[in-house]
């Protein structure tokens, strides 16, 4: 890994796939990858750690505690990287997803109406 974590997207995803597949071969199977590529990433991803992740004596493959945390937190991770690319993709960037504004009385009595009306058209979760 030549990043500065430790890990990558890709190396996450299959080290989860992993755990919840209980076995590489089963992962590789999930992933459309050969085995001895799942299991060279795991090694790399352990490698680049510092920690090993599993339990390499049980049957299903269980998490050490790292492995646990470190499971725990690729999961939201992925799940985030997964809702970026899908909003990246969808192309819906003319609106805004959320605006919130505070104005004190004076400007939101000059200004408020047109700046709704602004917000209005650019994201439909606004708060003034």
């Amino acid at each position: 890994m030549r990043n500065g974590f430790g890990f990558d997207l890709r190396s996450m995803e299959i080290f989860v796939e992993t755990l919840e597949q209980g076995s590489q071969s089963a992962a590789a199977r999930s992933l459309g990858l050969k085995q001895s590529s799942v299991s060279q990433s795991l090694a790399n991803l352990e490698q680049a750690l510092g920690v090993a992740l599993f339990k390499r004596h049980s049957r299903p493959l269980e998490p050490t505690g790292a492995g646990r945390f470190f499971y725990d937190r690729a999961k939201h991770l992925l799940d985030d990287a997964r809702s970026t690319r899908r909003e990246l993709v969808s192309g819906a960037f003319g609106q805004l997803h959320q605006v919130r504004m505070a104005l004190v009385d004076s400007l939101a009595t000059a200004v408020g109406q047109p700046l709704i009306e602004v917000i209005r058209r650019h994201t439909s979760d606004y708060t003034l």
